[in-house]
């Protein structure tokens, strides 16, 4: 039986809390990423490739928590979600239908289960209807979500230069980096941004333009994923939206909000786990308003989360 599903866009502290979660309910399995494309990709990936950019190995919850039958039905249904999505190149449903093998999958195993999945930002409030479940989806500011995205995975390979960026970040060169550099590198693609981009101007029938630049992209997916994901948990009483900011800066304070609300333990002896990283730049926030203003996604920002909180 599903417990919890722990959501939130990439690079908002959900492989943070995935490991937290673990931690404090070790009796109880925690899945990470089911929906991720190349997951059985990620599965057989050398170790220590994970332990670079995660700082352990997320992915071998699966070899952990099932046994051989388990894992190749798990396979085969993973498999038939990716051919629905193939056109867009991650697997990002709109309705629970699209995925649901998936869900019924871990909801039959013969254990309660924990979920993080990050992609189910439109689907959240069917979930917990369906199978009873409370869902907690957590958001982070965009700047940083930005900076998750492009810059910290290059420091995190060594590349020196990225590093050296990454710590100068608050300055005019690390701006220039991040908001004119960045933006018009064609290799600027980490965590599917096009391809969640096109998922969602379909889905959604959106006007922009596929020629918009990787971090207008960007922007679009973490306002709409955000956005319905908040309105959900407004809607439905099994679901809440918490702060990557509020949280990291109180974990006390939220671990029991959290643990309360969820009836998942999160221990706060793992607290530590946390590394609060939140870029206080007015300049880099007023260049990304700017966007959002242009975007005509300002008002829908405002709703879930108002540019003057971001940086707690």
């Amino acid at each position: 039986m599903i417990l919890l599903i722990f959501n939130g866009y990439f690079r908002s502290g959900t492989t943070i809390f995935f490991r937290i979660i673990s931690e404090s309910n070790r009796e109880t399995p925690v899945f990470y990423e089911p929906l991720t494309p190349d997951l059985f990709n990620q599965l057989t990936a050398l170790e220590k490739q994970n332990i670079r950019l995660h700082g352990f190995h997320p992915w071998k919850c699966y070899k952990d928590f099932l046994n051989l039958e388990q894992l190749e039905i798990f396979k085969q249904i993973h498999k038939n979600i990716c051919k629905i999505f193939a056109n867009y190149g991650d697997n990002v449903p709109i309705d629970l239908s699209e995925v649901v093998d998936l869900f019924e999958f871990f909801n039959n195993l013969d254990k309660n289960v924990i979920l993080q999945p990050n992609r189910c930002h439109f689907i959240l409030s069917q979930l917990a209807n369906k199978y009873k479940c409370t869902f907690i989806h957590i958001i982070r500011n965009p700047v940083d979500v930005w900076i998750g995205q492009t810059l910290e995975p290059l420091v995190l390979w060594g590349i020196k230069r990225a590093k050296l960026i990454y710590n100068f970040k608050n300055t005019f060169i690390g701006r220039y980096v991040l908001t004119k550099y960045l933006p018009n590198r064609k290799w600027v693609n980490g965590f599917a941004i096009s391809e969640n981009f096109s998922l969602m101007k379909d889905k959604f029938k959106l006007k922009y333009s596929y020629s918009l630049d990787p971090l207008d992209k960007m922007l679009v997916v973490w306002t709409y994923c955000n956005y319905h994901a908040f309105k959900q948990a407004e809607e439905c009483d099994k679901g809440m939206v918490v702060y990557y900011e509020q949280v990291t800066k109180e974990p006390e304070k939220w671990f029991k909000i959290m643990s309360d609300f969820s009836g998942v333990n999160f221990d706060l002896k793992y607290a530590k786990i946390l590394k609060p990283r939140i870029t206080k730049d007015e300049k880099l926030k007023k260049h990304f308003v700017e966007r959002l203003e242009r975007l005509g996604l300002i008002d829908m920002v405002n709703e879930f989360y108002p540019p003057e909180r971001w940086f707690g």
